[in-house]
């Protein structure tokens, strides 16, 4: 059915139509203003730590205790990756320099490979990343040299009219895929929107009980943008960014998410779709060794993958469809600071670390062309 909302075609309505009918606008559409960038207000930890709270299977919040890489440490036997974004480097305002980071002291400390968060949705709302382009530029030498693999990310954005091709192109855009890299990733998680009280009551399970200002000056709370979506829509939006990328670069996507949120949030066809490509998944045991304590005699001391995930192989070194690595922890720390702001290391907050459980020949011939 369709129904005529412009002012002139209401103007016609009788009275109790036209209540029923802003009624139903009021419910099903969220005022512009509400529509902010949340971690604007929020750091990405807290974020997460809102959502973490509500999902089942993950830690109640990010992790209390950080996990320090040392030189020659052996917690985990694999490699060692960061991911990064402009949370960590960018200031709060062009006027102030932003953080440098010192990827020698990366190398030397046991950082094999880094993602960076590039692009997110069509860049129409949310900036993209101001220090990409620098952090790209600085590892292009350490790639080609194999001391540092480099990578790119790109947030699924669930905002209106944003397109899985349309942001796919955005990110072509941001993204040289002519430089060496290691396969785009796309991030699928939980998309933070800022919601009113009223959509927070009649939608419980979409939001958190996290509270934000927003701009009207109201108290929000910070929700789930996809849980706005259609299963289908979800679905297409992530099977066109996969595509458009894996068509464009020649190399195959990774796909960045949490376990049960891949399972709750897509239909059956997620798990052909794992069965395509690496996964990339976050899971924040507290402390970040708990996980691999408690399973050493597994092949590999990991969380569950997504479901169609071909993984652990059937032996070490095995072949295997579906590469996976794990997001171990978000409070990850340097022995030797590798971060500076102003010249001094920046000693607050952590990073996200991850693991991939095997040898440095076995990730060139997962991951390189």
């Amino acid at each position: 059915m369709q129904i005529n909302l412009t002012m002139k075609g209401m103007a016609r309505w009788p009275r109790g139509a036209l209540i029923l009918a802003v009624g139903l606008l009021a419910s099903t559409q969220v005022r512009a203003e509400d529509d902010i960038d949340v971690e604007a207000q929020l750091s990405p930890a807290q974020v997460r730590e809102a959502f973490i709270a509500k999902a089942t299977g993950l830690a109640a919040g990010p992790p209390g205790q950080p996990f320090v890489l040392k030189v020659g440490g052996d917690a985990f036997h694999g490699l060692f990756g960061a991911d990064i974004s402009h949370h960590v480097t960018d200031r709060a305002s062009s006027s102030e320099p932003r953080c440098t980071i010192d990827w020698n002291k990366a190398a030397a400390q046991g950082i094999q490979f880094v993602y960076m968060k590039a692009a997110e949705g069509t860049g129409a709302i949310v900036k993209d990343d101001a220090s990409f382009p620098i952090h790209w530029k600085e590892l292009e030498k350490p790639h080609s040299e194999g001391t540092i693999y480099r990578g790119a990310y790109h947030w699924l954005s669930s905002r209106p009219n944003q397109s899985g091709a349309d942001q796919a192109k955005h990110f072509l855009s941001v993204v040289s895929m002519k430089g060496a890299q290691l396969p785009p990733a796309v991030d699928f998680e939980e998309d933070p929107v800022a919601r009113t009280a009223e959509y927070k009551t009649q939608y419980p399970d979409r939001c958190t009980n996290t509270k934000i200002t927003l701009q009207s000056g109201e108290t929000g709370f910070v929700c789930d943008g996809w849980t706005e979506v259609s299963q289908d829509e979800r679905m297409r939006r992530l099977r066109d960014w996969l595509d458009a990328v894996s068509k464009a670069s020649q190399l195959n996507p990774i796909i960045y998410t949490r376990t049960n949120y891949w399972r709750d949030m897509l239909g059956p066809d997620r798990k052909d779709l794992m069965a395509l490509y690496s996964a990339w998944i976050a899971q924040y045991p507290d402390p970040p060794v708990a996980w691999h304590e408690a399973h050493k005699t597994l092949p590999w001391a990991m969380p569950n993958a997504p479901e169609g995930s071909t993984y652990p192989p059937a032996s070490q070194g095995g072949a295997y469809t579906s590469r996976t690595t794990w997001q171990f922890t978000e409070a990850g720390k340097y022995a030797d600071q590798i971060i500076f702001c102003d010249g001094k290391p920046k000693l607050t907050g952590g990073t996200d670390m991850n693991w991939y459980p095997s040898t440095l020949a076995d990730f060139r011939k997962a991951f390189q062309k």
